[in-house]
């Protein structure tokens, strides 16, 4: 299954991949076939098909995921492996698959 959210801060475009687990940030004046400059990816980082994201306005960012099913919100130019800095779980959130978080 592939899926794409995308969101922005400060100009760079911030994009979920789905399947692969990762969010991957992009330049502001990015075009073309450009690599991101930052990208939230691997086992610290608790993402698990992750569809959905949103950056507040003071850059941090929020990622529902999927399976688990989990809220998990990062800080602000968080890069590589990491863990995020809460996690919002369990059945008290009503949290179903989520898919879609906003400001």
């Amino acid at each position: 299954m592939s899926r794409l959210s995308c969101a922005g801060y400060a100009g760079n475009i911030y994009v979920s991949l789905f399947a692969a687990n990762t969010i991957n940030v992009f330049a502001a004046n990015a075009t073309g076939n450009v690599a991101p400059i930052r990208s939230i990816s691997g086992a610290s980082t608790a993402l698990a098909d992750p569809p959905g994201l949103a950056v507040d306005p003071t850059g941090k960012l929020y990622v529902t995921n999927f399976q688990g099913p989990t809220l998990t919100e990062y800080a602000a130019g968080a890069n590589g492996n990491v863990a995020p800095v809460v996690t919002i779980p369990g059945a008290a959130t009503g949290f179903s698959q989520p898919i879609s978080v906003s400001f």
